[in-house]
């Protein structure tokens, strides 16, 4: 029998699972966008593919194992087919975005304990199981970490800029210092360095062939790191915002960020050499033979032919609507002067980045004692629902505004003659003065949405229940990637007791809002 390198073999048992894995990778890659928390994932294929090439040059010489690991691996595939066609139905929820990768690294090892054997299979197991660093964290995970830090990170700060001799208070989440603010937001908490470092530490102990009592050492520095990093940048904010005034935080904000990320990452490199052995041995490389047998070729090409069906079943699947056909509304700006106390505020930048679109118009009014607020926000070729659904109040008030939300978000249908549109309803409440205010929240969506009302309930629903709603979402070929919307309407109301939202949110849609003539 001849013989030939092991890692051109090893290259051959794994071209199956990596190439899954690439497919999984188009799958998510949108959740890595430069401005997320997980603009990090574009690396996790290169970084998984190297680690994969370095272990090959001290592999184990696989042995010949019996073909029963295949049975599992079956199992697993077309566990990780079906759930490759149910993601598109609730692709937001990232629970289930966990459920498909973990399923694809169970079928990755027992695919290569099939043909080179348990031993061998481990010796591969962290670069072959690396791309689930690539997977959005689940959302309460996220948002419970990001709080913890903000608070932390909040209290320190204002206790660091007093003893300073800066006078400064906390209110939630925001520093006042004088007539300026200092926000200690979502992003500003550490949780995207944090995400960040702990995937360094976790390369870094793979790389350095770390012990597991070292690589939980350098998790930990880097955890430490992170924290230590986030609460220097939000310190020197403070500290020139109590010199300087607000302009100085404006204009030092995203300048600090970057520097105090350097430092961040530096502390985890210098914790690596440290925690890092002084000698180590020599890689010893081994060979042996082939261990594939014949089975290997019609398997490989069998399960790519159908995972390509699965694809193209799924694109067939689910109905996708006509955005070109889709109703969409306007406000009739001379129809806003019928709104008590009006008034038109000018609309920031960062606002139409983070929405996408140079088409938001912003503004107040008076009902009553109540000061009503609006955003209504407009994309001319569509949106998708996924991320306009992303910038929900509850997240972006309750980590920006420092509120607390005091009611589970109600999903409720509105009156005629908005055609049955779904809109959400909140209620906060500050932490300081203890004044309420409601918001209402509606996707205005293109399309008759009888069929996309479980849309709005999945945020709010626990975890069985989402499961049986993307089963029923399957079931009447709803793609959430394919949902476009053309208008976000969001209505704030503060001090809401003494009005109802027939006075503020309804009275505003019927007032000002009408259906825009097709073109």
């Amino acid at each position: 029998m001849s013989s030939e390198p092991m890692k051109y073999t090893s290259f051959k048992i794994w071209l199956l699972p990596l190439a899954l894995q690439f497919a999984f990778y188009y799958q998510i890659h949108e959740f890595w966008d430069p401005d997320s928390h997980y603009f990090f994932g574009w690396g996790i294929p290169v970084l998984s593919l190297f680690l994969l090439w370095t272990r090959s040059e001290d592999e184990p010489t696989p042995v010949r194992t019996s073909k029963i690991w295949l049975l599992p691996a079956l199992v697993f595939f077309c566990t990780f087919c079906a759930l490759r066609v149910l993601w598109e139905t609730m692709s937001s929820w990232h629970m289930l975005s966990w459920t498909e990768g973990l399923t694809l690294a169970a079928f990755t090892l027992c695919w290569g304990a099939s043909w080179g054997g348990l031993k061998w299979t481990k010796h591969y197991a962290f670069p072959v199981l690396f791309f689930l660093a690539s997977i959005p964290w689940p959302g309460r995970i996220e948002l419970g970490v990001s709080d913890w830090l903000t608070g932390h990170i909040a209290n320190i700060v204002t206790v660091s800029l007093q003893m300073l001799g800066i006078p400064a208070m906390l209110q939630g989440i925001q520093i006042s210092i004088g007539e300026s603010v200092v926000e200690v937001a979502e992003a500003c908490s550490g949780i995207r360095s944090l995400q960040f470092l702990l995937v360094t530490t976790l390369f870094l102990g793979e790389y350095g062939g770390l012990s597991i009592p070292r690589r939980l050492t350098l998790l930990a520095a880097g955890m430490l790191a992170s924290f230590v990093q986030n609460a220097i940048r939000a310190l020197t904010l403070g500290w020139i915002t109590g010199i300087e005034g607000q302009d100085a935080y404006d204009r030092w904000h995203d300048n600090t960020g970057a520097v105090t990320f350097v430092i961040g990452l530096a502390l985890v490199f210098i914790a690596f050499l440290i925690i890092e052995p002084k000698a180590q041995p020599k890689p010893i490389k081994k060979f042996g033979s082939p261990v594939l047998s014949r089975a290997w070729v019609p398997l490989t090409a069998l399960a790519l032919i159908v995972y390509a069906g699965v694809e193209a079943f799924r694109i067939s699947w689910y109905q996708m609507p006509d955005v070109a056909q889709a109703k969409a509304w306007q406000i009739d700006e001379s129809k806003l002067r019928q709104l008590s106390w009006h008034r038109q505020l000018k609309v920031d930048d960062l606002v139409k980045q983070i929405y996408e679109t140079d088409h938001v118009m912003s503004g107040q009014f008076l009902v009553n004692d109540s000061l009503v607020s609006y955003h209504f926000v407009s994309w001319e070729d569509g949106y998708p629902v996924m991320r306009a659904n992303a910038h929900t109040p509850e997240v972006c008030m309750g980590s920006v505004r420092g509120l607390r939300l005091t009611k589970q978000m109600e999903a409720l249908h509105m009156d005629s003659p908005w055609d049955n549109l779904v809109y959400e309803d909140y209620e906060f409440q500050d932490p300081i003065s203890a004044k309420k205010i409601a918001v209402y929240r509606t996707l205005m969506l293109p399309v008759n949405t009888e069929n996309y009302d479980q849309f709005y309930e999945q945020a709010s629903g626990s975890w069985s229940q989402k499961w049986q709603l993307a089963y029923q979402n399957f079931w009447e070929r709803i793609d959430e990637n394919s949902m476009r919307t053309k208008q976000l309407l969001l209505i704030g109301v503060t001090s809401p007791e003494g009005v109802s939202k027939e006075d503020t949110f309804y009275k505003f849609l019927n007032t000002v809002i009408e259906e825009r003539p097709s073109s």
